[in-house]
């Protein structure tokens, strides 16, 4: 159940662009990745998809410890300015 609200989040986060990127920036941003996966991999054919949900998985685990980053670093400013 958690992978299937994890790829809806991250096909909606496509969809609407990522981290401030454009949809378009971040489809080709994961182009390039499934790429790398897929060469990483040796070059398997048939398996596109698995590479691109591989990717967007990469994508949306990065997206995520830079939202926690900031959210970390906004609570040391709060409170250092209290």
């Amino acid at each position: 159940m958690e992978d299937i609200v994890a790829d809806q989040d991250l096909t909606q986060k496509i969809e609407n662009g990522v981290d401030g990127i454009g949809a378009e920036e971040a489809r080709n941003r994961n182009r390039l990745a499934a790429y790398g996966i897929w060469e990483e991999e040796g070059m398997p054919d048939g398996r596109a998809e698995d590479h691109w949900r591989e990717a967007e998985r990469r994508a949306l685990v990065v997206s995520r410890q830079r939202q926690q980053k900031a959210a970390a670093v906004a609570s040391r400013r709060s409170v250092i300015v209290l």
